[in-house]
């Protein structure tokens, strides 16, 4: 049978410099490991002979480990019989936890609301005036902490908000607890979006209000809170805007393995079509190693660099437009 021994033995096989912790078999889903990259998922079940059996899976969502992947544990030494049994019993496992899922994110939702009128639409923000943004789409608390609405666009109205982003006076950001993230979004900008104006996405609310800036408010800017949810912001986009360009202003991650925040933003592109990226550029100023997106390049190298590196890229896409 499968125990917690033969699990870690299996985890130190696939990632030998990544020794695995105390391993909990609950159910949960637990991380560890350099920046918290490797996880694992484990549930003891009982066969019918009385056995204990350990299943689940371990993963790694590191690009120097060729990117997201997962290994299922090995049902050692279980006949066919047990295996149906235990299947049943994880089927049932994954109904309860899926529904616990969905009570998660209905009071996530709720929450979201109460904390969102409660708000206020007036305030000051010690965090966007270091920024050196005009704040739009949030509302205050008494404490100079901002609060941001994410949104599904592709839901009925009465269903779209599902969480909110608090981001404190010192920068700390937290998220409504038990939401579901994939697809949530902050559009910046209201009206009809023109046909020959692309739809910018980028991932953080600053960075969002600084694309705002540089183009004088004109563009219509979603921010799709991290790297790991452009692409499901973009598919979204896809849907609600068929006929639009995507264009992507991508984090340039250049002292993080892998650079998560372009490494996305390309594989986004590639996937969907029609959708091109652009990253902040530095050229020969000091760069710090946190200087990463175009709110950094904002405030290292001042607005007019922004527009500049947007204004081109706009202009390439356009010109490919009509040529096309």
């Amino acid at each position: 049978m499968t125990s917690l021994h033969d699990v870690a033995h299996q985890m130190r096989l696939v990632l030998p410099d990544e020794p695995p912790p105390d391993l909990s078999p609950d159910g949960k889903r637990r991380y560890f490991g350099h920046k918290k990259k490797s996880w694992y998922r484990l549930r003891e079940m009982r066969t019918r002979g009385g056995s204990t059996v350990v299943v689940g899976a371990f993963g790694n969502f590191s690009a120097s480990k060729g990117g997201q992947w997962k290994v299922d544990i090995d049902w050692k030494g279980i006949s066919a019989e047990e295996r149906q049994a235990l299947q049943t019993q994880r089927s049932a496992f994954v109904d309860a936890e899926r529904a616990q899922k969905a009570r998660d994110n209905a009071m996530a939702a709720m929450g979201a609301a109460d904390l969102w009128r409660t708000a206020s639409a007036t305030g000051r923000s010690p965090y966007l005036q270091r920024k050196l943004v005009d704040a739009e789409a949030c509302r205050y608390l008494p404490d100079g902490s901002i609060v941001l609405p994410l949104l599904r666009y592709d839901l009925p109205r009465d269903e779209a908000l599902k969480a909110v982003q608090r981001i404190y006076p010192d920068g700390t950001k937290r998220f409504t607890r038990g939401f579901s993230k994939p697809r949530c979004a902050l559009r910046l900008g209201g009206g009809v979006i023109p046909m020959d104006q692309p739809i910018l996405v980028c991932e953080g609310y600053a960075t969002a209000l600084t694309i705002r800036m540089a183009t004088e408010r004109r563009a219509t800017v979603f921010m799709a809170l991290d790297a790991g949810n452009l692409a499901h912001v973009c598919e979204m986009l896809r849907e609600l805007y068929a006929e639009h360009r995507l264009l992507i202003c991508a984090d340039d991650d250049w002292r993080t393995e892998g650079n998560p925040g372009r490494d996305k933003a390309r594989s986004t592109a590639k996937a969907l079509g029609r959708c091109d990226m652009v990253w902040p550029v530095f050229g020969g100023v000091l760069r710090g190693d946190k200087d990463t997106d175009f709110n950094d390049l904002h405030a290292r190298c001042g607005l007019g660099r922004v527009n500049a590196q947007l204004r081109a890229a706009l202009g390439a896409i356009q010109r490919y437009s009509h040529a096309a």
